[in-house]
């Protein structure tokens, strides 16, 4: 069993942030754990953010107001000035089930050598829920699933920040989440509680073929930096005929249709293969508009909700979803 958590910090940067951030700040105030600080970072807003934490009387928080130098070197700020080891993230527009805090503490005090946890999380438009996202659960998946994306949800991470010390903290760039457990991967093992604790507010992204491009070159890259296919075969983490799935996948999802269906054809030519990535394959002959506008909608994921949406996990989803929507939390 791991040492007792006596206490952890939460951290909160917030820039320019001020439609939704009563919302995130009361969903930490009424977590049932309540033994936590609570760092709110103002990365130099510009709007009205100060005037709405002032409004909150918690000694809990603890309010710092710092110059805009974007969101790794904000996050390393709060690092150096939490008090615990134990950190839980939480961003300005999504907001946490009332059970994360204590579900999280729970599990790093009854397991060993767990040094990330987060869990599965809804994406909602603020009236209603749109679809779950139901990661992998446990260490040796989510490290594999890595190799194509990010399986940690981060304003839904708790995770100690010693390790994130050890390799240098944050860098201050896009995906700087995605980029610090890449880094970790090999130094602690990884969890996904297996409810929606965390919900996400979609952040429509502007379909322009210029935009999504350029965020999709920025998850290649690293992608390609921390965890190249050559790293995969050395650590025979993947059978070879995994290995070139993922890298039809890596191109499928961040890089180049064209280079994703090249790598599959040979493959679905050859062996038994999924129903998923036959329709992927098909995809990929898309006009580029349509292609890119289908993998930023999350198809897959509305279509299994809508598919569960009778089930336990949806339904207490959504009825905690509602309860937050309806004031029971906000104020």
């Amino acid at each position: 069993m791991s040492d007792k958590i006596n206490g952890i910090t939460v951290l909160l940067p917030i820039y320019n942030s001020s439609q939704y951030l009563s919302t995130a700040i009361m969903s930490i105030l009424k977590q049932s754990y309540t033994n936590f600080e609570f760092i709110i970072i103002n990365d130099g807003s510009t709007d009205n953010s100060e005037e709405i934490i002032s409004n909150f009387k918690d000694s809990r928080i603890v309010y710092k107001k710092i110059e805009h130098s974007g969101l790794g070197t904000a996050l390393n700020f709060g690092l150096n000035n939490a008090t615990h080891d134990w950190i839980a993230r939480i961003d300005a527009d999504d907001f946490s089930h009332p059970e994360r805090l204590k579900l999280q503490t729970e599990f790093v005090e009854n397991n060993t050598g767990y040094g990330v946890i987060s869990s599965w999380y809804s994406i909602h438009n603020g009236k209603k829920i749109l679809y779950l996202v139901t990661t992998s659960v446990e260490s040796v998946m989510i490290k594999k699933r890595f190799a194509l994306q990010n399986e940690i949800i981060h304003p839904g991470s708790f995770f100690n920040k010693n390790l994130v010390f050890a390799v240098g903290g944050y860098r201050n760039f896009v995906f700087e989440d995605f980029d610090l457990w890449l880094r970790l991967r090999n130094r602690t093992e990884f969890y996904n509680i297996p409810r929606v604790l965390t919900f996400v507010r979609y952040r429509k992204d502007s379909f322009s073929r210029n935009d999504i491009n350029e965020k999709n070159k920025k998850i290649y890259t690293i992608l390609e930096n921390e965890f190249p296919v050559s790293l995969m075969e050395e650590e025979a983490i993947m059978t070879n005929e995994e290995v070139v799935l993922i890298k039809g996948w890596r191109e499928y999802f961040w890089g180049n249709k064209y280079e994703a269906r090249k790598i599959w054809r040979s493959h679905i030519l050859s062996r038994a293969i999924s129903f998923r990535l036959i329709i992927a394959f098909l995809f990929t002959f898309l006009p580029e508009k349509m292609f890119l506008s289908l993998k930023e909608f999350r198809l897959r994921f509305r279509i299994e909700y809508m598919l569960d949406y009778k089930s336990s996990r949806v339904k207490e989803a959504r009825k905690e979803f509602y309860k937050i929507l309806n004031g029971r939390i906000v104020q």
